[in-house]
C-alpha cells in the first residue's frame, strides 16, 4: 500500500510539472517540439550541446506585439519547464513578423520526441540574453555577420577579425551575411585558442552560396610557417588540401556544389582522418598525418607569406584590454582568387563534432527544417489544454492565427461579412418560415370554411368579411379579391334586372385573379434573393480569403527562408479558415432556400387551383 501511495504522488507529481507554469509574471508561452525520430532528424548518436535556431515568421506566430521591444522577455525552458535554457536574440523584426533566436540545448538524444516551452508577455522583464553563453566551449569562433561594419566573434574567446573588407550583406540566408567578391577576405590573427590538434579535434562549419564556377578559388585557409589547411572551390566541386613537411593530401567531395543555392559545408579533422560534409552527410574521408599547429585563418582570399623573413616581420599582438590583434601592414593579399558568393554562420570549434551535431545543424538551420515543430501558444488561463491547442484546441491556434495576426486583415474582413451574410441569412429564413406556417395554417381553415359555403351561389361571398380570420391566407386575398370583382359586375342596371355574367366579364375576372396571385407569390418571395446571394456568393467570398492568406502565408515563408510543414500548417489553416467561413454562410442557406422554395411552391399551386375552382364556380352560377 506504501509503494502504490508513493508511485501515485509521483505520478500526480509528475503530471502537475507537465501544465506548471515557470514563472507568473509571464503571460504566454509557445510550445517547441523537438523531433529526432525517423519523421524528424533521424539521427543515430547524441549531439552533445547544440546551439538551435529558432525561427519564428507569420506562418508559425502570431503575437510579435506581445513580445517586448528587443525580446527582453524572451525566457527559454526544457521540458520540465523549470531549466532555464540560454539563448540569445539575432533579429526580432515584429513589424516584418521575423524573429531569429539562437537556444543552446543540453543534448539531443536518438529517437527523440521532446519539446521546449518559449516564454514571453512580460513588458517589465530585463533581457535574459547571454550571447557567449549561447554556444558551448568546444566553440572557438562564431558569428552570425549581424554587425552594421565588421563582423565579431559571439564566443568567450573574442577571435575578431583583424582584417574584413568582405561586404555585410542585409539580406542573406539567416539573417545578415557576408559576401565575398574573390578579393576581399576576412582575416583572423593567431591567438591562444585558435589552433588545430589531430589529438582534439577541430571542425569547421559555413553555409555557402557560391556565385561563379571559379576554377580555383580559396573559401578558408587556415595556415602557419610550415602547414596548411584550406578548402578551395573547383568549378562545380569542393576540394579538401592539407599540406604539410609530410605532403599534400588532396581529396574532392563526391557530390557537386551547386551555383547560387545554399549548402553547409562542414570540415572536421580528428587523429588521422579528415572528413567533408555537405548538409551534414559526409562526402569524404582522407588519411592525414597527425597535425598540431596554431597559425591564422583566412575566410575568402588567402593570406600571403611571400619568404620566411615576410612571415617573421608580421606580428600578432592581443591586446589584453580589447582582446583584438594588431597586424602590421607587411600582410598582404595574393593573387590567388578568393571565394565568390556569399557565407553565413561560420562556426569553428576545437574538437571534431560528430555527424549528429552537423545533422541537426544542417537541417535546424536549413530551408526545410524537420527537426523543430511550433505548436500552440498558451497563456496562464488556457495551460493543460491539448497542446498545440491553447484554449480552444487546434480551433483555437486557427482563430489566432487570424484575429491575433495585424497582417491576416483581409481574411479578419471576409471572417466578419460572411458572419453578417449568416446572420442575415439566418434571420430571413426564421422569418420567412414563420410567415409561411402562418399562411399555410390560415389557408387550411380558409379552404375548409370555403368548402362548407355549399354549392348555392346566394352563399359564395359569405366569407368575404372574414378577413381577421382569414387574412394570412393567399387563397383568401385571391378570394376576397375575386368577390370585389365579382359585387361589381352583379350590380343591376338602372331599371333593368341582372342578366348574368359575360364570358368577357369572366375573362376579366380572371386577370384580376391572376394579378392578385402575383403580387400574393411577390409578397411570399420577398428577401428570398438574399439566400441566394448567401449560397452563390458566400464561397467566393471565402475563397477571396483564403487566397490572400495563402499569398502572405508563402510571403513570410520566402521573407523567413524557412519551408517546412510546421511553418506553413498555421498560416494556411488560418486561410482555410475563410472559406469555411464563407461555407458556412452557404451550406445552411442553401437547405433553408430549398426547404422554403418547397414551402412557396404548394402555395403558389394552391392559389392556382384555387383560382381555377373559383372562377368555374363563379362561370357556372353567373355566367350567360
Amino acid at each position: 500500500m506504501f509503494r502504490f501511495t508513493l508511485l501515485l504522488c509521483l505520478f500526480l507529481a509528475q503530471l502537475d510539472s507537465v501544465y506548471a507554469w515557470w514563472n507568473e509574471d509571464w503571460a504566454y508561452r509557445k510550445v517547441i517540439s523537438l523531433d529526432t525520430t525517423t519523421t524528424g532528424v533521424n539521427i543515430a548518436e547524441p549531439t552533445g550541446e547544440v546551439t538551435v535556431l529558432v525561427k519564428l515568421h507569420t506562418g508559425n506566430f502570431g503575437y510579435f506585439f506581445d513580445v517586448r521591444e528587443g525580446g527582453a522577455d524572451l525566457r527559454f525552458m526544457a521540458a520540465d519547464d523549470l531549466t532555464p535554457l540560454k539563448y540569445h536574440v539575432e533579429k526580432l523584426d515584429p513589424i516584418n513578423e521575423i524573429a531569429l533566436i539562437w537556444v543552446k540545448l543540453p543534448n539531443l538524444q536518438p529517437a527523440m520526441s521532446d519539446k521546449i516551452y518559449m516564454y514571453y508577455g512580460n513588458q517589465t522583464a530585463i533581457s535574459g540574453a547571454d550571447v557567449s553563453g549561447s554556444f558551448d566551449q568546444a566553440e572557438i569562433l562564431a558569428m552570425h555577420f549581424d554587425e552594421v561594419s565588421s563582423p565579431q566573434d559571439k564566443t568567450l574567446n573574442a577571435n575578431h577579425p583583424v582584417i574584413s573588407n568582405a561586404e555585410l550583406n542585409s539580406v542573406s540566408f539567416i539573417g545578415q551575411g557576408a559576401k565575398f567578391n574573390g578579393q576581399s577576405a576576412i582575416q583572423f590573427a593567431d591567438s591562444p585558442t585558435m589552433f588545430i590538434s589531430s589529438e582534439t579535434g577541430w571542425t569547421f562549419s559555413a553555409w555557402l552560396k557560391p556565385d561563379d564556377q571559379t576554377a580555383d578559388s580559396t573559401v578558408f585557409e587556415f595556415t602557419d610557417l610550415s602547414t596548411s589547411l584550406s578548402l578551395k572551390q573547383q568549378a562545380t566541386s569542393l576540394v579538401l588540401e592539407l599540406s604539410s613537411p609530410d605532403g599534400v593530401v588532396k581529396s574532392s567531395a563526391s557530390q557537386p556544389l551547386l551555383i547560387a543555392d545554399w549548402q553547409h559545408v562542414a570540415v572536421t579533422l580528428v587523429g588521422t582522418q579528415m572528413q567533408l560534409f555537405i548538409n551534414g552527410q559526409s562526402q569524404l574521408t582522407s588519411e592525414i598525418p597527425p597535425i598540431n599547429m596554431a597559425g591564422r585563418l583566412s575566410l575568402g582570399a588567402p593570406m600571403s607569406f611571400q619568404t620566411t623573413t615576410a612571415i617573421e616581420s608580421v606580428s600578432s599582438e592581443v591586446d589584453d584590454t580589447t582582446n583584438t590583434a594588431v597586424v602590421e601592414e607587411q600582410t598582404s593579399l595574393t593573387n590567388t582568387p578568393g571565394f565568390i558568393g556569399e557565407m553565413d554562420e561560420v562556426r569553428i570549434s576545437g574538437v571534431a563534432r560528430s555527424n549528429a551535431w552537423l545533422m541537426v545543424n544542417a537541417n535546424n538551420q536549413g530551408k526545410t527544417s524537420s527537426l523543430m515543430g511550433y505548436g500552440g501558444d498558451e497563456s496562464k488561463e488556457t495551460e493543460g489544454s491539448a497542446e498545440g491547442g491553447g484554449g480552444g484546441g487546434y480551433f483555437g491556434i486557427i482563430i489566432g492565427n487570424v484575429f491575433g495576426n495585424d497582417h491576416a486583415i483581409v481574411e479578419q474582413v471576409v471572417i466578419g461579412f460572411c458572419g453578417f451574410m449568416a446572420i442575415v441569412a439566418f434571420i430571413i429564413m426564421f422569418f420567412k418560415a414563420a410567415t409561411l406556417y402562418t399562411a399555410r395554417s390560415a389557408s387550411k381553415k380558409f379552404l375548409k370554411a370555403y368548402e362548407g359555403l355549399g354549392a348555392s351561389a346566394e352563399n359564395l361571398d359569405r366569407l368575404f368579411k372574414s378577413e381577421n380570420e382569414f387574412g394570412q391566407s393567399p387563397l383568401f386575398k385571391v378570394y376576397h379579391q375575386g368577390i370585389v370583382e365579382l359585387r361589381k359586375r352583379m350590380s343591376p342596371a338602372v331599371g333593368s334586372e341582372f342578366a348574368g355574367l359575360e364570358p368577357k366579364s369572366v375573362s376579366a375576372i380572371r386577370s384580376t385573379l391572376d394579378a392578385t396571385m402575383v403580387r400574393e407569390g411577390q409578397r411570399i418571395n420577398s428577401h428570398i434573393v438574399l439566400l441566394t446571394i448567401a449560397i452563390s456568393g458566400g464561397p467566393f467570398i471565402g475563397l477571396l480569403g483564403t487566397v490572400v492568406g495563402v499569398m502572405v502565408t508563402f510571403a513570410g515563408i520566402a521573407a523567413a527562408g524557412e519551408v517546412n510543414i510546421n511553418a506553413i500548417a498555421p498560416g494556411m489553416a488560418a486561410a482555410l479558415l475563410a472559406t469555411v467561413a464563407g461555407l458556412g454562410v452557404a451550406i445552411p442557406a442553401l437547405f433553408g432556400y430549398n426547404y422554403l422554395g418547397a414551402q412557396i411552391r404548394e402555395l403558389n399551386a394552391d392559389m392556382h387551383v384555387f383560382t381555377e375552382e373559383f372562377l368555374g364556380r363563379v362561370n357556372e352560377s353567373f355566367g350567360r
